[in-house]
C-alpha cells in the first residue's frame, strides 16, 4: 500500500475537498502529518467509523496482521482493517483502523467481509 502524495500545495485543499466529500469527513478536513495521512491514507476512530465510510461508499475490505507500539514501549498484535475507496481525481484511498474487540461491531456490515479468523481479540 502505497502512501505518498503526488499534488503540488494549490492543488492540495481541492484535493482533499474531494476526499472529505467522497468519505464523508467534515468539509474542513485535512491529512493529520501526525497520524501518517495523506490524501490516500486516511485513518479511521473504529470500526464504527469504518462501518459508516463504507456504508457511503463501497469499497474493497482487506485486512492485515501488524505490530503496534503501546506508549510504554511494547509491542502487541493487531488486526488492521482498510477500505480501499476510488476517489475520482484522487485515486485509490486506503483508509485504516484496527479492531477493536471491546468496541463490538462484530455485526457491522463492513465486519461481515472479514472472516472471525482473520481478528485478533
Amino acid at each position: 500500500m502505497e502512501r505518498t502524495d503526488t499534488l503540488t500545495t494549490s492543488e492540495a485543499p481541492t484535493r482533499a475537498a474531494l476526499v472529505a466529500r467522497a468519505l464523508g469527513l467534515r468539509p474542513d478536513w485535512k491529512p493529520s502529518e501526525h497520524l501518517g495521512e495523506t490524501l490516500n491514507y486516511v485513518t479511521a476512530w473504529d470500526q464504527h467509523s469504518l462501518n459508516a465510510i463504507y456504508v457511503r461508499t463501497g469499497g474493497q475490505v482487506t485486512t492485515q496482521l501488524v505490530t503496534r507500539t503501546a506508549s510504554d514501549g511494547t509491542n502487541y498484535p493487531a488486526t488492521e482493517i482498510t477500505l480501499t475507496v476510488p476517489v475520482p481525481h484522487v485515486g485509490d484511498v486506503h483508509v485504516v483502523t484496527d479492531w477493536n474487540g471491546d468496541g463490538g461491531g462484530i455485526d457491522l456490515p463492513i465486519m461481515r467481509l472479514i472472516p472471525a479468523a482473520e481478528l485478533i481479540a
